[in-house]
């Protein structure tokens, strides 16, 4: 075999290593960044269960107030409140009698 020959296949051998490392590092960033957005994600979900979980408790402590009940400093509040969420009935899970 050549010199040449040989030089060029040795200087394609080092390119396609090259390549390879070059993908396996561009993997890995891609790897890394699915399970940043996934870890984001589950953040996200957490946070919106959260606030459904809020505006829950928000609705029912608003359909035990009816308008024009409470006192002075109250009634803008539970105005406020009920621009936020409409009220509604609170369904305890816990058995009469019983602490939730």
């Amino acid at each position: 075999m050549s010199d040449k020959i040989k030089d060029d296949l040795d200087a394609a051998i080092a390119h396609i290593r090259e390549l390879e490392t070059i993908n396996r590092s561009e993997r890995v960033t891609v790897d890394l960044a699915f399970k940043a957005i996934n870890s984001q994600l589950g953040a996200m979900d957490a946070l919106a269960q959260r606030a459904l979980g809020l505006e829950k408790a928000l609705a029912g402590m608003l359909f035990a107030f009816d308008d024009g009940v409470g006192r002075d400093w109250s009634a803008p509040l539970l105005d406020y409140a009920r621009t936020l969420t409409p009220a509604a009935e609170f369904q305890s899970r816990a058995k009469a009698g019983e602490d939730e």
